[in-house]
């Protein structure tokens, strides 16, 4: 199970970037609407693109907001 080991809130949390387990990270800026708002990278730095990793991804970040009641 992959979980978020931190956070880290860039331009007065326009923008936050997400380190998982994994060392994969998760960079969101809620200013953007849907899957715009998300992008997701690998440890090399590389995107992202299979579904199965990037819902895998979205519910450690849920567990995680819901865990320290931050905002949707």
């Amino acid at each position: 199970m992959l979980n978020v080991k931190g956070c880290e809130y860039l331009d007065q949390g326009k923008k936050r970037i997400y380190t998982f387990s994994n060392l994969a990270t998760a960079v969101e800026v809620p200013e953007y609407p849907g899957s715009a708002g998300l992008k997701f990278y690998d440890v090399a730095g590389h995107a992202i693109h299979k579904t199965g990793d990037k819902r895998e991804m979205k519910q450690a970040i849920a567990r995680y907001k819901s865990k320290w009641r931050l905002a949707k």
